[in-house]
């Protein structure tokens, strides 16, 4: 995942893996990779800069944004179409199962960077 280092690259990223994206989902891109960048910023406490995006989150993030974008294929074709992930084709009944395993991964990627913890003194 060299040069995947900001949201522009990942939507580029994504483009070329997923082929045959319609224009809607396409333009939507740079949104799901923000929103999963503030997700994984909720989730471990750190601030993540979109323009130099630390390599430990990236493999978080992209997963995430693959289980999006298949669940957006599947609302917006009724689950009847065939997915194209490189050399990869997903059909319609093993959409729900893809875009499960990709947020297991994304998922598992968080756990792995694990959380901030503050602790406080209690006065008492």
């Amino acid at each position: 995942m060299a040069d995947l280092d900001n949201v522009q690259r990942i939507v580029t990223h994504l483009k070329a893996i997923f082929n045959n994206l319609s224009d809607g989902i396409q333009s939507q891109l740079d949104e799901l990779v923000n929103l999963e960048i503030i997700n994984v910023e909720n989730f471990t406490g750190h601030s993540i800069n979109s323009l130099a995006i630390e390599r430990k989150y990236r493999h978080a993030i992209i997963n995430a944004v693959k289980a999006d974008i298949v669940d957006l294929v599947n609302a917006q074709t009724g689950g009847g179409a065939d997915i194209k992930l490189a050399e990869l084709s997903i059909s319609d009944t093993q959409d729900i199962l893809s875009a499960e395993q990709y947020r297991k991964i994304a998922d598992m990627s968080l756990k792995n960077i694990g959380r901030k913890i503050n602790f406080a003194r209690s006065l008492s």
